[in-house]
């Protein structure tokens, strides 16, 4: 592959990562705590850039999470929850304890406080109970259940800097390694719910741009091998 096509081809591969990922944040923009992704351009790693000499410059997109927090809005539902602070909640799913921030639970049909695909939210004594009781969910996290209480809610909190991994569903873990620390700081709202991050406006204006970007490429690439079969002919008729 010669370097202009090694070239072309890495920014429309970047750009159609940048109209994925932008794309992905306005289907979420209502989405109780999403986290919006930031197209971020890496050095590419060896091994993973197309062939050529030029190519171990050619950087790549990814993903990373923005953990601003969102808007908090009274709902007035008492399985609404929502956290004011850096902390998240944590989930068993069938891939382990998870953190979120979407608060949005339900009972399920076992008694338990769950998601809304149906992952345990916990407690420091597991699964909390509250099957046919009237909930109430202090700032601190207790939870109680016709004025007893039950639990408190597991709140986490991941030091500076750390980048937790999406794995969907507006879940997240820790990277291999990083420590999850007992969230002391932040505080329970119950029958609140804190929105995404994601200001459509600006998202809508990045994917303009991404497109205008793409199309700008498409045709550079048009005018290259314009150019080539020019040349190859010229070089027939010689």
């Amino acid at each position: 592959m010669t370097d202009p096509v090694a070239m072309i081809t890495a920014a429309l591969r970047a750009d159609a990562e940048v109209v994925r990922i932008v794309g992905q944040n306005l289907a979420n923009s209502s989405t109780a705590g999403y986290r919006r992704a930031v197209p971020t351009a890496l050095a590419a790693q060896a091994g993973d850039a197309p062939s050529g000499p030029a190519a171990a410059a050619l950087p790549t997109t990814v993903a990373v999470t923005d953990f601003a927090a969102g808007t908090l809005g009274a709902t007035g539902g008492p399985l609404d929850l929502a956290i004011e602070g850096p902390g998240f909640f944590v989930v068993a799913t069938p891939d382990g304890e998870q953190l979120t921030r979407r608060g949005d639970y339900r009972v399920g049909a076992d008694g338990y406080l769950v998601t809304q695909l149906g992952d345990v939210l916990l407690g420091h004594n597991g699964a909390i109970v509250v099957a046919g009781g009237r909930v109430e969910v202090a700032s601190d996290g207790t939870v109680s259940v016709d004025g007893s209480v039950v639990d408190r809610l597991k709140l986490v909190a991941v030091s500076a800097g750390a980048q937790l991994e999406p794995t969907g569903r507006g879940h997240y873990v820790a990277p291999a390694g990083e420590p999850l620390l007992d969230d002391a700081a932040s505080a329970v709202r119950q029958g609140f719910l804190e929105g995404s991050n994601v200001t459509p406006v600006n998202e809508m204006i990045r994917l303009m741009e991404a497109v205008r970007h793409f199309e700008t490429a498409q045709r550079f690439a048009r005018g290259y091998d314009d150019m080539l079969r020019t040349a190859i002919s010229d070089l027939g008729r010689l």
